[in-house]
């Protein structure tokens, strides 16, 4: 999978680099947790704080901002989160950026490596509002918080009080439990213009 990988970028001159797993800052985002741990020999002759990267995410862009071109990282992460199915507090991950791509360009080189690495199928695209119309039946741009009670009862999402959640929670609910599961089955999925703009969900 490895050598497969290397061989897809270096085919597109992708650039791969290899940035520090330890940071003295953290990520930003809220709801990520970073491991810390104590640095004792810091050249300022104090121990400081330094933390193993979430993602490689802020070094690759500083690389980015010194006009590195296109590249790409297969690197080691780390999240001090809930351990389950789904997450490993270690794990491997790919991550790569391509300076002048659109998000169109960047979804045909994501299905071409998946085609290349896991033999996928070409992929299908859909909106968002056109999966929660195939899926759940539904509008999501144009829709009153008592349809979307009412849907996530059909479709079996038991929670207490589902009326209290806000609107962006409903949605995401039902698109989790109802929509995931039918997409990315026979052939990888990409969810286009996901979420909708606040301006669009009714008040």
């Amino acid at each position: 999978m490895l050598k497969t990988i290397r061989a897809f970028f270096e085919a597109r001159n992708v650039l791969e680099v290899e940035t520090p797993l330890l940071s003295s800052g953290t990520v930003t985002d809220q709801y990520i947790d970073a491991f810390s741990t104590k640095f004792d020999f810091s050249q300022a002759g104090a121990s400081k704080t330094l933390f193993l990267q979430t993602s490689p995410e802020y070094a690759m862009k500083r690389l980015l901002c010194a006009q590195s071109g296109a590249i790409y990282q297969i690197c080691k992460a780390f999240r001090h989160e809930g351990e389950g199915r789904w997450h490993n507090p270690e794990f491997t991950m790919l991550e790569w950026y391509r300076p002048g791509f659109d998000h169109h360009q960047l979804m045909d080189e994501v299905d071409a490596l998946l085609m290349s690495c896991l033999n996928t199928n070409t992929s299908t695209r859909l909106t968002y509002q056109a999966a929660f119309m195939k899926y759940v039946g539904i509008d999501p741009l144009d829709v009153s918080d008592d349809i979307l009670v009412r849907a996530m009862c059909e479709h079996g999402i038991d929670i207490n009080k589902p009326e209290q959640l806000d609107t962006d929670s409903k949605l995401q609910l039902l698109f989790s439990q109802v929509v995931e599961p039918e997409i990315g089955n026979d052939s990888p999925c990409f969810i286009l213009v996901f979420p909708p703009h606040k301006r669009h969900w009714p008040r």
